[in-house]
């Protein structure tokens, strides 16, 4: 399926996401270069004030009103495997903290499954919001965000860390250019899941 959407029925362009490294002692070396001076950026704003908290969804939740469910978000990697997830959770920037979770698979290019089990958000590295979209309810919020979660494959028992990286576009709200609307995966040390085959995504805000 080629759908990219936000509850906004719009298709944008997949360009590849930058290879995300493998962890070291600095966060900011998981991120492509924009995503890491993002996270600098909410660093020096949430010593200013606290920020509000929001809840992510991944074709679940209001996001069902709208599409068929079950279902899921999509990315392949390189040698065409391709993941899919779906589930939902909080975000805040101050504290920053991300919590949630939902369920994936993982199936080779013909659409084997190769695994499936549970994911659980365990941190937040980055999150920027767009603003609200002047067609849409006002708590949806576009944005740009990077999850740190913990995979469980209940077909082998294997566990892995990852980062999630989850974008949402709302019709008319202001976003970057370059952001793409759904999800990609980062198996760390092994798959990157960073072309994106489908959405939708949403964020919404606390208040």
């Amino acid at each position: 399926m080629t759908l990219l959407i936000c509850l906004a029925f719009i298709c944008v362009s997949c360009d590849d996401e930058p290879e995300i490294s493998p962890p070291d002692s600095n966060a900011s070396a998981l991120l492509p270069e924009s995503d890491a001076a993002l996270e600098k950026s909410n660093t020096k704003a949430s010593k200013k004030a606290p920020s509000p908290s929001y809840q992510f969804l991944i074709y679940s939740g209001i996001l069902c009103e709208f599409f068929p469910c079950p279902g899921f978000d999509q990315a392949a990697a390189s040698n065409g495997d391709i993941i899919e997830l779906s589930g939902q959770g909080t975000l805040s920037v101050h504290p920053k903290s991300a919590s949630g979770g939902g369920t994936f698979a993982h199936r080779n290019a013909n659409g084997d499954i190769l695994g499936m089990g549970n994911w659980t958000a365990t941190d937040l590295i980055s999150f920027k919001e767009f603003g609200p979209s002047p067609v849409r309810p006002p708590e949806w919020r576009a944005g740009a965000s990077n999850i740190r979660i913990h995979l469980v494959d209940d077909l082998s028992g294997a566990e892995f860390d990852a980062i999630l990286k989850l974008d949402c576009i709302l019709p008319e709200a202001k976003v970057p250019p370059s952001l793409q609307e759904g999800l990609r995966v980062n198996i760390l040390g092994s798959l990157n899941f960073n072309q994106l085959i489908l959405g939708p995504t949403l964020f919404i805000i606390q208040e």
